[in-house]
């Protein structure tokens, strides 16, 4: 088993070390960081050997260098808007519940005023990963809402193949609390 014993930046390169409860050592070497989350050392701070992690390419949290963004509109008032807010609740916490707020991507974020925005009968519902878009909008459509899916920002002429070619971000998860993403990994012994 591993602690997690130190993390380091040196120069471009960011080192995160565990030691071993029986001696020896491992260590992560990561490259061009875009992002190191660590909520709470102590919450994630052992793994066994075979446990630490690969990184990932398709991960809730590369969405935004992976995923073209779409602006979600609709064109129509549900019958019931607190019914389409649970229905869109479900959606999301099976796509990316514990990586993101249920109201990170919507256009308002206190649900009621999202409820009053359905309830007017038209507007931009949400801006995000497209396939969060295309989620919601299933369900917007269910409720008969009359959705449309734009895509936006730099890469909306781009199509999905390309815009994950361009990325060369991944991600190295350790656990919710602690994760880097980053163009690459090395992991060795040290």
């Amino acid at each position: 088993m591993f602690f997690l014993s130190k993390i380091e930046w040196t120069d471009s390169e960011l080192l995160i070390a565990f030691s071993g409860v029986q001696g020896g050592q491992r260590q992560v070497v990561c490259r061009f960081v875009e992002l190191l989350h660590l909520e709470n050392r102590l919450s994630c701070q052992s793994f066994d050997v075979d446990e630490l992690p690969s990184p990932v390419r398709d991960h809730p949290l590369l969405w935004e260098w992976t995923d073209c963004n779409c602006d979600l509109y609709f064109a129509a008032a549900p019958p019931d808007a607190h019914a389409v807010i649970g229905d869109l609740v479900a959606v999301h916490d099976a796509l990316a519940g514990q990586w993101f707020p249920f109201n990170t991507w919507l256009a308002r974020r206190p649900l009621q005023s999202q409820t009053d925005l359905l309830g007017s009968g038209s507007g931009c519902f949400a801006h995000g990963p497209r396939r969060v878009m295309q989620a919601y909008q299933d369900v917007l459509a269910r409720h008969g809402c009359r959705p449309s899916l734009l895509r936006a920002g730099p890469c909306a002429e781009m199509s999905d193949e390309e815009i994950r070619a361009c990325s060369e971000m991944s991600a190295l998860v350790f656990c919710p609390q602690f994760y880097v993403l980053a163009a690459s990994f090395e992991n060795s012994a040290a």
